[in-house]
């Protein structure tokens, strides 16, 4: 009996999060936002046994830092946003974060205060093999199209994924 309940329990889980993911994948589509790099890249962690949740924690401050020549402007509201909140802004201060720093250096802060994997080697992804790979698939995603700086290039691919080696 309790092997049937948590069968069904994962299987609902799984259910719901692709069912969530697809809900989320129209609506960004149906409001203009497309997805960028950040899943694009984290799709392939997935393949190496790096949980979605967890990619975008390695990933996300490298891709807002390559992203930010392009949209700094955008990226203030969010950087904005998250430090205007006296409990996130306390707990970054504490790490000694300013508001002279960007939205990586923000989410970096709260992703180590919380933490969560930073880096690719404390997701077991280590070596140039297995950058290089990264860097060719993730190419196949078509949200890296969508990254403000589209990516077309394993060298572009490559630069951010160095950034969380």
């Amino acid at each position: 009996m309790g092997y049937d309940a948590l069968r069904t329990a994962v299987k609902d889980a799984w259910e719901n999060v692709g069912k969530h993911e697809f809900e989320e994948l129209i609506s960004s589509l149906c409001r203009g936002i497309h997805l960028g790099a950040s899943y694009a890249l984290g799709h392939q962690l997935g393949t190496m046994n790096v949980a979605h949740g967890v990619t975008s924690c390695v990933l996300s401050p490298a891709v807002m830092k390559y992203n930010a020549r392009v949209n700094a402007e955008h990226q203030q509201h969010a950087f904005d946003a998250l430090w205007s909140d006296e409990y996130i802004r306390e707990t970054l201060s504490k790490r000694n974060l300013t508001s002279e720093n960007d939205l990586g250096d923000l989410l970096d802060g709260l992703f180590r205060e919380y933490g969560m994997p930073r880096s690719l080697k404390e997701v077991g992804v280590e070596g140039e093999e297995k950058l290089n790979i990264l860097a060719v698939k993730s190419l196949e995603d078509p949200w890296c199209r969508t990254n403000p700086i589209p990516l077309i290039t394993s060298e572009q691919v490559l630069e951010i994924l160095r950034m969380v080696e």
